[in-house]
């Protein structure tokens, strides 16, 4: 957090730049959004046999939850090399065990009810099962992904809070 010494010193808090940040980096996150799904969807052609609305709308929701994470982290390490370091490790950890890459049918026994409780896991099979499946956001197998986003996106925000009132 070296990067805001000097806002702080203007009496600028905490919570100030995390609003901040989370304003700045939505908008980021939606101009995402909208060229991932354009090349995916309208350039390559993929199949979305699903509502667009939900399939935006968890997207939207793992983006927040991810930017979420990496503001915990921002606020957890003093600086940004080895807050960097962290996101981008766990990044591809969570992507390879979390059923994007790597079906959960296809994982060891012992490392399946660990990829089960990761951030992305719910979200990836709930996309997948839109997508390919055209199943609605009222099927178990659609809403599960935004409930298990939601959970992860309030710990996060809240462990992020917490961070920030016992280190500054």
């Amino acid at each position: 957090m070296e990067v805001f010494r000097g806002l702080f010193l203007l009496g600028v808090r905490m919570s100030e730049v995390l609003v901040a940040q989370f304003a700045a980096q939505l908008l980021v996150i939606l101009g995402q959004i909208a060229l991932v799904l354009l090349v995916a969807f309208g350039i390559f052609g993929n199949l979305l046999a699903g509502p667009a609305v939900p399939y935006v709308l968890l997207c939207l929701a793992q983006g927040v939850c991810g930017m979420w994470y990496g503001l915990l982290t921002a606020v957890i390490f003093d600086s940004t090399t080895a807050a960097s370091l962290v996101g981008t490790g766990s990044y591809f950890t969570l992507m390879f065990m979390s059923s994007m890459l790597w079906p959960l049918e296809g994982m060891h026994i012992l490392m399946r009810p660990i990829a089960t409780i990761l951030p992305m896991t719910s979200a990836t099979i709930s996309l997948r099962n839109i997508a390919l499946r055209a199943w609605n956001l009222y099927h178990p197998g659609v809403y599960v992904g935004f409930l298990a986003t939601f959970s992860w996106t309030i710990a996060f925000i809240l462990l992020t809070f917490f961070t920030i009132k016992i280190r500054f």
